[in-house]
């Protein structure tokens, strides 16, 4: 697992009232739709300009992600899209510092997203990133 910096940060941005949308740069290493991962970015949103990132930058499982000032050389804050093989046109979220994934264990709204260890048969890891 690489300790450097994340590169070119993939941005959220807001078209209208309640409707985001996700827009990646070509990514330098991997292909978008293919067997392949990405390299590590930073995932910013686009009103508030900071960063998704393990709190505390803490490895336990069920620790909360929060947005905070972008740094690059944070980990903590760098992420990469990881195809699922089990469910075409669905990613795994995996963190380039702790190596666990983006899970939503709990199924309400307001539900807090957390981490945890990234296990192929865990469907709360499952993100599908529509156009």
């Amino acid at each position: 697992m690489s300790t450097s910096g994340c590169g070119s940060p993939w941005r959220w941005s807001r078209q209208r009232r309640q409707r985001c949308s996700w827009h990646p740069p070509r990514p330098r290493s991997g292909r978008w739709r293919g067997g392949s991962t990405l390299a590590y970015q930073n995932l910013i949103n686009n009103l508030h300009h900071k960063c998704l990132a393990v709190n505390s930058a803490d490895n336990r499982n069920g620790k909360s992600l929060i947005h905070y000032d972008c740094y690059t050389d944070f980990t903590d804050q760098c992420w990469r899209f990881e195809p699922i093989d089990a469910a075409p046109g669905y990613y795994r979220i995996r963190n380039q510092r702790t190596d666990r994934c983006v899970a939503a264990p709990d199924g309400g709204n307001g539900a807090k997203v957390v981490q945890y260890d990234c296990v192929d048969g865990y469907c709360d890891q499952w993100w599908q990133v529509w156009p």
